[in-house]
C-alpha cells in the first residue's frame, strides 16, 4: 500500500504498475485518470501540448535559466538572498519561482495561477513573453 490510504502518497507502484490515487479528484474532474492531465495549450513554448505537470516543469526550467545562481553550486539561489547579491526584480522572481517549485503539485493545484505566475515572471525578467507559448 504505497499510494493512498495512510501513506499520504498520491502516486506509487503496485504490482509493478504505476498507480495514481485520483478518486477524490474525480468528484470535480469527471473522467480524470492521471494527475498529469492534458493542458489546454503549450505554455512552455516547446512546440508540444503536454500534461499540466510537464508544462509547468518546462516553465520552471525556462525561468531557472534567467535566475541568479549560487556561485558554489550553480543551483538557483535560495539562500542567502540579499540586496547585495540580487536586484529587487530578481528577489521577486526568486520568490515566485520557489512558491511554484516548492508547492509540490507542479501546477496540478491551481494550474492557471502557476502558469500565469511563471510566464509573467519570465516576461518581467526578459522583457518578452515565452517564445512560442500559449500565454495565459
Amino acid at each position: 500500500n504505497n499510494a493512498g490510504g495512510h501513506t499520504w502518497s498520491m502516486e506509487g507502484t503496485y504490482q509493478g504498475k504505476e498507480v495514481q490515487n485520483v478518486a477524490v479528484c474525480q468528484t470535480c474532474h469527471a473522467g480524470l485518470d492521471k494527475f498529469n492531465r492534458p493542458a489546454f495549450g503549450d505554455y512552455d513554448g516547446n512546440g508540444k501540448v503536454e500534461g499540466v505537470k510537464d508544462e509547468v516543469v518546462g516553465l520552471l526550467k525556462l525561468l531557472e535559466a534567467q535566475l541568479p545562481k549560487d556561485p558554489q553550486t550553480g543551483a538557483v539561489l535560495s539562500y542567502p538572498i540579499k540586496p547585495d547579491n540580487t536586484t529587487e526584480l530578481q528577489r521577486q522572481a526568486l520568490w515566485n519561482y520557489w512558491v511554484i517549485a516548492n508547492d509540490g503539485s507542479k501546477g496540478r493545484h491551481n494550474t492557471a495561477f502557476a502558469i500565469q505566475v511563471l510566464q509573467r515572471t519570465y516576461k518581467q525578467l526578459t522583457g518578452k513573453d515565452v517564445s512560442g507559448a500559449t500565454i495565459r
